[in-house]
């Protein structure tokens, strides 16, 4: 039931005033802005048709520990955010106002780490202290990005996102972008799509950032 007759029918009869309608027609409207936890039938988190037995075996393991809740005993802290994966990523979806994530650095990419960048943590384990957001530094409150189709983002050839690459919107659509070249961590290995030595494309993070679902996955564990 939409808003605006509930509030009309509660007007003849004389128990609402004009404040009490501004705040429902917020709360009506509010709702369809803001991200809520999904139903069952919303989540993202199911996996593609056509899996192989192998592929469906390791999607099942993965979202086993996307969902696992961790403690003290098993890695947790001694600064955190949430304690899974899925605590932030409601059904593999997009994060909520009660999970808004702050991120502090300069636009000359320091991360500011010696302050608790690039992301403060602000919860902490028993004994140890959360962290506090450092005055005069730059900052952006986030919320958690979707995660669904990482896979299908990994999966697209190199020179496909460079064809639609439109950095002085030639063809006049409206809409300019540039490939994003990015140097992996050391950590991740030739043999990892998006890996190796030198330059890669980024497909991952804000602004493409990342090359590779592994170091993508790694920098949430840490943060």
């Amino acid at each position: 039931m939409s808003a605006l007759p509930f509030c009309q029918r509660l007007l003849t009869a004389g128990r609402l005033s004009l404040a009490s309608i501004g705040l429902l027609l917020c709360a009506s409207a509010c709702s369809d802005l803001l991200t809520a936890v999904p139903s069952d039938e919303d989540l993202f988190d199911a996996p593609v048709a056509g899996l192989s037995p192998a592929e469906l075996t390791a999607f099942l393991r993965g979202d086993e520990e996307f969902g696992r809740r961790f403690s003290p005993l098993t890695g947790l802290g001694p600064m955190f955010n949430d304690v899974s994966c899925a605590s932030c990523h409601s059904g593999d979806g997009r994060g909520r106002l009660d999970n808004a994530l702050t991120r502090i650095g300069t636009p000359a990419n320091d991360f500011l780490r010696h302050l608790g960048g690039p992301q403060i943590q602000t919860r902490a384990v028993h004994g140890a202290l959360a962290e506090a957001m450092p005055s005069g530094v730059p900052m952006s409150v986030r919320l958690p990005p979707p995660v669904f189709g990482a896979g299908l983002i990994e999966a697209i050839p190199v020179a496909a996102i460079l064809a639609l690459a439109d950095s002085a919107d030639a063809n006049g659509d409206g809409i300019s972008g540039r490939a994003n070249w990015v140097r992996p961590a050391p950590f991740v290995g030739a043999g990892e799509p998006g890996g190796g030595p030198g330059l890669q494309l980024g497909r991952f993070g804000r602004k493409a950032s990342v090359s590779t679902i592994l170091q993508q996955t790694v920098g949430a564990y840490l943060e």
